[in-house]
């Protein structure tokens, strides 16, 4: 259980991104694993919508993804 802990933190986002611009953000991630890639867009979203679709075009339509960021 301890070693899950560590790992967890890990990949924890400790940073406080109020002092970070997005430019550096973008520079940083591409150093990120895939795991705390997706831990910092967790920290930085509030809830993502996907609206439905009208019909007959239920197909994937990106403008129907709404982020909410915090």
């Amino acid at each position: 259980m301890a070693d899950a802990r560590r790992k967890s933190a890990e990949y924890g986002v400790k940073a406080n991104f109020h002092e970070i611009s997005a430019a550096e953000l973008r520079r940083a991630r591409k150093d990120y694993s895939v795991a705390r890639k997706q831990s910092t867009y967790r920290s930085l979203t509030r809830e993502i919508l996907i609206h439905s679709a009208t019909r007959p075009f239920n197909v994937w339509n990106p403008d129907r993804v709404e982020v909410l960021w915090r």
